[in-house]
């Protein structure tokens, strides 16, 4: 072979290059995203941030309170998903991109026009308003700053604002918008409001005390503190309760990195930059979990436990975080806090390793009758009730608090932190008439109880649960709540737009809803956090001055309210 015809296969060669993960990063970095709003981004919450049960996956944009702003297509593409739900993420639009990124808004009101009519076709066919779609690539294609839908507050949404996230599409990886060239005004160092010394191993104390200590922190300016020197025994671990805002908004949001030196020797490296969904439950393995539920301060751990299976947060560790600390040894903490534009908040801990006297023990552990090995399955049986724990339920051996009375089932403590959800089961009488009626809930600290989804098996009912606590059993009868809100039966609805109608459960709540236009469904929407159904009344449709609209809601339980009325054009 000539030296030309290696040249050639040389040129292919690099030509193909760009399909390696080393050029896929370069062009990655590169990209450049359109502002999903076309407005200066004052944000409500940031990527990774830690929420209840998960780190949070996009942008939380402001929309100045109100419903209607025009979102607009970051990149052009083609849109691949649409989901309607009255949880999560409500009305929701995913749109894949050319440059192997995936954007996401949710909680919107309502799509453009295009989009709104396939959506409405799969729900007509369905006869049902929760849908999900997933179109042809070449079904709906959008370009760069097409408006694609209109910013809401649908599903487990607190308010008005547009939910923006970008996702790697091979594998949907969410990964942090502001990466793609997403600018928001920020020269504000992030802030701290609490650091804990926790005792790692046996024998660790920490300023004589074997449970965790509060460090209180001296403000040398915005962005340096420090503590007073700590005396330690052994090995410690390091916690904290922080937050970031941007110049233009007082919202407490995530930070983008945390690291910690030992001297001059960088030890830990916490990046909130990507993850994926099957790790974001792992929060609560981050997290100290009983200190959440206790006290509800949310204080992210620098350490882990030793069952603990990795997160891609985690980019530098060593020994899960803890710090030994030797006898005679004398140095400095760093902690350095930093946001996406790299603004920075140091925090310095002075230590020296010293023997020293126990003023402050832990607890002891509770030798129940029940130990659990977690690395294997347990069940707990008693009377006419049933626990089944799945291996790896929990994070380490444990004893359980397991008890039974006439009212209530006791599965150990609400602050232990559970991994996997767990069965609990009760057997009834096969003549019971009511016990399809039956179901599991959850009696919280404040004694508001929370219904668990409950089925028939046999003769027994099963639910699951991930939260341990106190259970009871009760019967759900009652038929929901349902009226009109914004009109009256028999009355002309020529000048209005929308029919509002108010429901509600009280026990199980409302499990399906259906609307019927002489005998016809016709479309309506489902609002929980409002208790609110609705119907837009260009989906009526008139032959005749005066008709039937009838609306069917159910709970759990398959208990039914209907309501039928007249109504005039």
């Amino acid at each position: 072979m000539n030296s030309t015809t290696y040249s050639f296969c040389f040129f292919l060669l690099i030509c193909a290059l760009p399909h390696t993960d080393a050029f896929a990063q370069k062009n990655e970095n590169s990209i450049e995203l359109n502002n999903p709003i076309n407005k200066e981004l004052l944000l409500a919450g940031t990527f990774a941030e830690l929420r209840s049960n998960h780190f949070h996956a996009g942008l939380d944009i402001k929309t100045n309170g109100r419903e209607g702003l025009s979102v607009y297509a970051a990149e052009e593409g083609f849109v691949s998903r649409i989901k309607v739900s009255t949880g999560g993420y409500g009305k929701a639009l995913y749109i894949e991109h050319p440059n192997g990124l995936t954007t996401v808004y949710a909680h919107l009101s309502r799509y453009s026009d295009k989009i709104e009519e396939v959506v409405q076709k799969k729900q007509y066919q369905n006869k049902k308003y929760e849908v999900e779609l997933f179109p042809e690539r070449d079904e709906i294609k959008v370009e760069r700053n097409e408006i694609v839908a209109f910013s809401g507050n649908t599903g487990g949404s607190s308010g008005p604002h547009l939910h923006f996230e970008t996702r790697k599409s091979a594998g949907q990886i969410p990964v942090n918008p502001l990466k793609y060239g997403i600018q928001v005004q920020d020269k504000t160092p992030p802030s701290i409001r609490s650091l804990y010394a926790y005792p790692l191993g046996t024998n660790s104390v920490i300023n004589n005390s074997q449970i965790p200590v509060k460090l209180p922190l001296k403000r040398a300016d915005n962005s340096n503190f420090s503590t007073d020197s700590i005396s330690v025994t052994t090995g410690i671990g390091l916690a904290l309760n922080s937050f970031d805002r941007q110049d233009l908004t007082y919202n407490k949001n995530g930070l983008h990195q945390i690291k910690v030196w030992n001297n001059e020797t960088l030890i830990q490296v916490y990046s909130f930059e990507s993850f994926s969904f099957s790790e974001t439950k792992k929060i609560n393995e981050l997290i100290d979990y009983s200190r959440l539920i206790n006290t509800r301060e949310r204080v992210f751990r620098l350490f882990t436990a030793k069952a603990f299976t990795g997160s891609s947060i985690i980019v530098k560790q060593e020994n899960n975080g803890q710090i030994d600390i030797k006898n005679g040894e004398s140095g400095q903490l760093k902690i350095e806090l930093v946001d996406f534009n790299e603004n920075k908040t140091n925090i310095l801990i002075p230590y020296k390793g010293v023997d020293q006297e126990i003023e402050i023990t832990k607890p002891k552990i509770e030798l129940t009758p029940y130990f659990v090995d977690h690395q294997k399955a347990f069940t707990w049986k008693k009377s006419d009730v049933e626990l089944r724990f799945q291996a790896n339920s929990f994070l380490n051996d444990t004893y359980l608090n397991l008890n039974l009375d006439e009212d209530y089932i006791e599965v150990d403590q609400e602050n232990k932190y559970l991994k996997q959800r767990f069965k609990i089961m009760r057997y009834l009488d096969e003549k019971d008439s009511l016990k399809s009626k039956k179901y599991f809930y959850r009696k919280a600290k404040n004694n508001r109880e929370y219904p668990i989804n409950t089925r028939e098996v046999n003769n027994a009912i099963v639910a699951e649960s991930s939260i341990l606590g106190v259970y009871g059993i009760n019967i759900d009868t009652i038929k929901p709540s349902l009226r009109t809100q914004n009109f009256k039966a028999n009355q002309s609805i020529k000048n209005y737009k929308l029919l509002k109608f108010k429901t509600s459960d009280t026990q199980t709540g409302i499990k399906s809803y259906n609307a019927y236009f002489n005998d016809d469904w016709v479309l309506m929407s489902y609002e929980p956090k409002t208790s609110t159904l609705t119907i837009d009344t260009e989906h009526l449709k008139f032959n005749e001055p005066a008709h039937e609209l009838k609306v069917i809601v159910e709970d759990f339980k398959n208990n039914v309210q209907e309501l039928r009325l007249n109504i005039k054009k």
